[in-house]
């Protein structure tokens, strides 16, 4: 009799626990769900409107507070072309995400200046959505686990020589680009 009522005290405690779905793991990107969501963002942002960059910002995107900001108060930054995906690169599990990818993407910009970058596909709630959806300014991430890292090309040629020679080194080497980026900050040397 103790043991039935001990199990019926740690019942409810036991399926507070197990239904909580707060450490959920999303499904992985496929490819094709990449290469969609990339041209949703491209076909949205080639609109180039105050109301295309606030519906992309809020429905295809994590949000425009990082880089893309700039893009969410000047639409008019966004080229009208889409980009190219140079390599498709999945990501490994993590402790949200069964596999994210990361699509290094050129074209050209709306000033017809060739860009080389990085786009972070993920899922928020079951949708595909990239990370920073201003694609064009040639983003690359320097780390997507334990928190996120990236930057912008620069206008200096030297800088931007090396931006994009690392941004090229994923499609070269894609393990070694996977290696680095999803590093724990307690594993860097």
């Amino acid at each position: 009799m103790r043991r039935l009522v001990s199990f019926v005290l740690l019942l409810p405690l036991l399926a507070s626990c197990g239904g909580a779905d707060v450490h959920r793991r999303e499904a992985a990107v496929t490819a094709a769900e990449a290469s969609t969501v990339l041209r949703q963002v491209a076909n949205l942002a080639a609109e180039r409107t105050p109301d295309a960059a606030s519906r992309l910002c809020t429905t295809l995107s994590d949000g425009c507070h990082g880089l893309s900001s700039g893009f969410l108060a000047g639409p008019a930054s966004a080229p009208r072309s889409h980009p190219s995906v140079l390599c498709d690169i999945p990501l490994p599990p993590t402790a949200g995400q069964a596999g994210a990818r990361v699509l290094v993407v050129t074209g050209r910009d709306a000033t017809d200046r060739t860009y080389l970058g990085q786009v972070l596909v993920q899922r928020r709630q079951g949708r595909p959505i990239v990370h920073e959806p201003a694609f064009w300014l040639g983003i690359r991430y320097t780390q997507v686990v334990h928190g996120m890292a990236w930057s912008g090309a620069s206008d200096d040629p030297r800088s931007r020589a090396t931006h994009d020679a690392a941004v090229r080194g994923a499609c070269a080497d894609p393990a070694a680009f996977v290696a680095a980026v999803t590093v724990r900050p307690e594993q860097s040397p």
